[in-house]
């Protein structure tokens, strides 16, 4: 990994520390003003927009399961890009969660995700099912490809 792929790799790092950590204040200092989350799993969620706005939905996704924790089990990157690092940064990676429900259930769950930042702050996420990494791959070549054309 290049440089700007090790800092969006740490500053996705940090975010889940935080949630794990359900440190509120600490996830806002990392989600850009404008975040975007898109999930495209079959029951997901829809488009949330704005820091505050995916912030109300973790702290809800918290109440149903409420020792939830996340950790990235596996990372891609698109062995043919090439990352400037005055452009936004763009990852795939997979994403694991679980945790306890509030009937005491065990609960875990896998999904692919595609994550984008820019400027040192976490300005897109989306998800798709676990099984979609090649989908999920090619949407976070897309999302490097117009970043670098409009920069």
């Amino acid at each position: 990994m290049d440089s700007s792929e090790v800092a969006l790799v740490q500053a996705l790092q940090s975010l889940i520390e935080a949630h794990n950590s359900r440190d509120w204040d600490r996830v806002r200092s990392i989600l850009a003003d404008e975040y975007e989350f898109h999930d495209h799993r079959p029951a997901g969620f829809g488009t949330i927009v704005g820091r505050e706005g995916f912030i109300e939905f973790l702290l809800a996704a918290i109440s149903l399961v409420p020792d939830r924790r996340m950790s990235f089990t596996r990372w891609f990157r698109d062995p043919e890009a090439h990352i400037d690092p005055a452009r936004p940064e763009t990852v795939a990676a997979l994403l694991r969660a679980e945790g306890t429900d509030q009937y005491g259930s065990p609960v875990e769950w896998e999904l692919m995700t595609v994550w984008q930042a820019k400027g040192g702050l976490v300005t897109w996420f989306e998800a798709y099912p676990h099984e979609s990494v090649e989908e999920a791959i090619e949407r976070a070549r897309q999302l490097s490809d117009s970043a670098n054309e409009e920069a």
